[in-house]
């Protein structure tokens, strides 16, 4: 007679996943949920943040164990994939706040901003979503990742030129959106 999930031991389990198992990663999913979440909450501005970097530490988890049986001390390398998973978020919220004030600061010919508009982050997004989509990813790649021309072209496979030329009109086009928010 097999044992019921229910019944397995954790390497048991973890074969399980690693044999693509969804009942096995529900399982896990729902054994690990708690020490996840407290591990991932003195990483996040917020609850919901949190959740986001477990939900990302899980799906990091499981790609992982598709393709390598685990062994070892698993609370300790889920704990390092969760705590790697938080740096990469707080990095993220880092490039896109950082966006957020250079595009606040944008220069519309030669003349600066004189009244200080806030731009909302929404609104960054917002620009960044009326980019068309390959200037938008090479944007993207090139400020928010700090990926190198290079880096972009090997993985977009186009040419570094391309991949500056997207960028420079990425940028342009971003200062004409970003205009009307500032006196001219």
């Amino acid at each position: 007679m097999t044992p019921t999930l229910q019944e397995l031991s954790l390497p048991e389990l973890l074969e399980a996943c690693h044999r693509r198992t969804a009942d096995a990663q529900r399982r896990l999913y729902h054994q690990y949920y708690p020490f996840a979440r407290n591990v991932a909450l003195p990483y996040a501005d917020h609850e919901s943040g949190a959740d986001d970097i477990v939900q990302d530490s899980f799906i990091k988890l499981f790609r992982y164990l598709e393709a390598d049986a685990f062994t070892g001390n698993f609370d300790k390398f889920f704990r390092r994939i969760i705590v790697n998973t938080g740096i990469d978020h707080y990095r993220a919220r880092k490039r896109r706040s950082l966006l957020a004030d250079n595009l606040r600061r944008v220069k519309v010919g030669n003349s600066v901003n004189a009244a200080e508009v806030e731009l909302e982050e929404q609104d960054v997004f917002r620009f960044l979503q009326q980019l068309p989509p390959r200037y938008r990813l090479v944007f993207n790649l090139f400020v928010l990742e700090g990926l190198s021309h290079p880096e972009i072209a090997k993985r977009m496979r186009i040419s570094e030129g391309t991949s500056k030329s997207n960028l420079s009109k990425a940028r342009k086009r971003l200062r004409s959106l970003a205009g009307p928010y500032f006196k001219l």
